[in-house]
């Protein structure tokens, strides 16, 4: 869900993901996030983790990639509960002051499957 689809020129796309975990089962949360050379993807954090067992900090497990992505390996996630649990991250792209007013497309995949992530609309500055 992107809380935000129209972004001015230099601000922020913010994007939040809900991975719902069933019960007793196990999630691989392996994360890539890509964006553009105007856009790219700046950070990933966890926002709430439910009822899971170890889930590491993102800054232990994030990587910068050369292609402008980011990879954040958090593994497989165990939730031992009964009933789903609900992990939610958030994932922020930064546009560049003058990155032209148009729409863009970013792109995710959480434990290999491609995440549906809809495109944010730059708009002009006009301050």
């Amino acid at each position: 869900m992107n809380t935000n689809s129209k972004v001015i020129q230099g601000d922020g796309a913010l994007y939040k993901i809900e991975v719902v975990i069933d019960a007793e089962s196990w999630a691989n949360l392996d994360l890539v996030v890509k964006g553009g050379d105007d856009y790219p993807a700046k950070n990933v954090k966890v926002v709430t983790s439910d009822k899971v067992g170890y889930l590491p900090p993102v800054w232990l497990v994030r990587e910068d990639k050369e292609d402008g992505s980011i990879e954040v390996n958090f593994g497989k996630v165990y939730n031992p509960s009964t009933s789903t649990s609900t992990i939610v991250l958030e994932v922020a792209f930064n546009t560049d002051p003058s990155t032209a007013a148009a729409d863009y497309t970013v792109t995710c995949t959480i434990g290999g499957d491609d995440v549906e992530m809809p495109d944010f609309t730059v708009e002009e500055n006009v301050r």
